[in-house]
């Protein structure tokens, strides 16, 4: 079993999306998906799931759908996205990855916005999950984000 709490990085688009209210982040569907190390994240410019390139296929992958999603005060004045984490099963083979996405499956213009993405391996590196392992993408204590002050 490996075990990641990776990086994150928010696409522009998307926080243009949370402020005209296209994004409802604790009622919304949200899905985490793998890509390999050709992927090219690119935080201006991508702004939906078709953007996405290189994503994993084959060997028990297949995106997650996160739950337990939450939008809490924990301080009074500050609001925290959070939601399990995500577990890959790898099934037949080796799953091998070296980036994570989260998009909004219930955006409809555009259509799954893109919310953030992320090195499993800060060096980076490929993170290799074994026939029968699972990756857990470990989210941080604080959530996805924080959004607090005035």
């Amino acid at each position: 079993m490996a075990t990641t709490t990776a990086t994150l990085v928010v696409y522009d688009s998307y926080k243009q999306f949370l402020q005209n209210g296209q994004v409802d982040v604790d009622t919304d569907t949200w899905i985490m998906g793998l890509s390999d190390s050709n992927y090219t994240p690119i935080q201006a410019d991508h702004e939906d799931v078709t953007d996405i390139t290189d994503e994993l296929s084959g060997n028990g992958y297949a995106r997650e759908t996160l739950t337990t999603v939450s939008l809490t005060e924990p301080v009074a004045g500050t609001w925290q996205f959070d939601s399990d984490n995500a577990v890959f099963t790898a099934s037949g083979g080796s799953i091998v990855a070296r980036w994570y996405w989260i998009f909004d499956d219930s955006t409809t213009a555009p259509a799954d916005v893109l919310f953030c993405y992320g090195l499993l391996d800060d060096t980076p590196l490929d993170v290799t999950t074994t026939d029968t392992n699972t990756l857990t993408v470990q989210v941080h204590a604080n959530g996805y984000y924080r959004l607090s002050g005035g």
